[in-house]
């Protein structure tokens, strides 16, 4: 019996040593790798995604050996990975000589710098990862329309998109309107140039804007039948007409009218008349109808002109009671001439019909010519003068 006992105990024995082994055995650790910082990479699965602290970002970070410049097969090393913004998970070793960890987005738009340290050395490469926000449009019972997929940082600007237009039965597309910009803006789908706005961290939806009339177009062709898109400009040259062409998917007939304070006008089929200035402006008005929505537009008219050549007196002297007919030389054009008394003088002078000087009595006056523009000519006047009588 005794033996027995004694037997029984050297088993016990024997068995706990070789338990404890098989307990210590896995504990013993793999040699760190020698990492190259610069050659390791740090990659992410999105470069950007919604800021809705939901969405993910895979992080892989590749180890490269600094002894063989090449990816390690195997893992074991102790890999860290931080993000400037969103949360990390905890880092999983694949094996391979690769290591993962998810990026969750934060709620509010940001952007996350990406780094991370294998066994101690920080790695050169870092990944950058926008959390940002979207714009939708909303068609409000419309087909089409545009998908804007970009995710926006905070302070991106935005380009509001047209195409593909959006359709609905009965209804013509005006544009889009927002509230979530913080002003209602109104964004026109006739604008000539791209509508562009910030983004300020929050999403934005663009809801359409129907109505049961079209948009009108309008623009003008010259003389020479090129198109100006309005608002549209143009030259003319002085003391002549140009003609207004319209063109426009409305059938209301155009209502002229010249801006005030310029020296032109234009009649109702739109025939401009310059008379002078250097520049003439033409409102151009199309009304409503049941099928067009009213619209209006300038046509900025430049005025080409000349000056011309110096003008002069050359009848200088008469007698008095006789009427001198004032002759002149130089300007240019076929511009009439006309003369007008500066001062009477000592010999009293008038002019009678602006062609001649009467003095009333021996002595002299002054006076100055007067050259009327013609074609693309400006008017002239010639220096003072003085004229005597005996």
């Amino acid at each position: 019996m005794k033996s027995l006992r004694h037997t029984f105990s050297r088993a016990v024995a024997a068995l706990a040593l070789s338990s404890s082994a098989l307990i210590v055995a896995p504990l013993t650790a793999t040699a760190a790798t020698a990492v190259s910082a610069a050659l390791s990479t740090v990659a992410v699965s999105s470069s950007s995604v919604a800021a809705n602290g939901a969405s993910h970002v895979q992080v892989t970070v590749t180890v490269y050996s600094s002894a063989t410049s090449q990816p390690v097969a195997t893992g074991g090393d102790t890999v860290v990975v931080t993000s400037s913004a969103g949360s990390l998970s905890s880092v999983s070793d694949n094996g391979n000589g690769t290591y993962s960890a998810t990026l969750t987005a934060p709620s509010a738009p940001s952007v996350a710098t990406v780094a991370a340290s294998v066994n101690g050395t920080t790695l050169t490469a870092t990944a950058t990862v926008t959390f940002g926000a979207g714009v939708t449009y909303n068609l409000l019972g419309g087909t089409g329309g545009p998908v804007d997929p970009t995710v926006y940082a905070n302070g991106a600007t935005v380009t509001v998109l047209f195409t593909p237009a959006p359709v609905k039965a009965n209804r013509f597309f005006v544009g889009w309107v927002t509230g979530a910009v913080g002003d209602g803006s109104f964004y026109s789908a006739t604008s000539p140039t791209p509508i562009t706005f910030l983004f300020t961290g929050t999403p934005v939806t663009l809801y359409a804007v129907w109505a049961k009339r079209a948009p009108t177009t309008l623009s003008f062709t010259n003389g020479a039948g090129v198109t100006l898109s309005a608002p549209a400009t143009d030259s003319a040259t002085l003391n002549s007409t140009y003609q207004v062409h319209v063109v426009t998917n409305s059938d209301a007939a155009p209502i002229y009218a010249a801006a005030p304070k310029r020296n032109c006008s234009v009649s109702s089929s739109g025939l401009v008349s310059v008379s002078g200035g250097e520049n003439c402006m033409v409102l151009v008005r199309l009304p409503g109808t049941a099928t067009h929505l009213p619209s209006a537009a300038v046509l900025h008219l430049t005025i080409n002109s000349s000056a011309q050549a110096p003008l002069s007196i050359t009848s200088t002297a008469g007698t008095h009671g006789t009427p001198l007919v004032i002759t002149t030389t130089g300007g240019s054009g076929t511009g009439a001439v006309y003369v007008g008394v500066v001062g009477k003088g000592s010999a009293k002078c008038f002019t009678p019909d602006h062609l001649s000087i009467v003095a009333p009595r021996a002595g002299s006056c002054s006076v100055v010519a007067l050259k009327l523009g013609s074609g693309s000519y400006t008017a002239v006047t010639s220096a003072l003068t003085t004229l005597t009588f005996s």
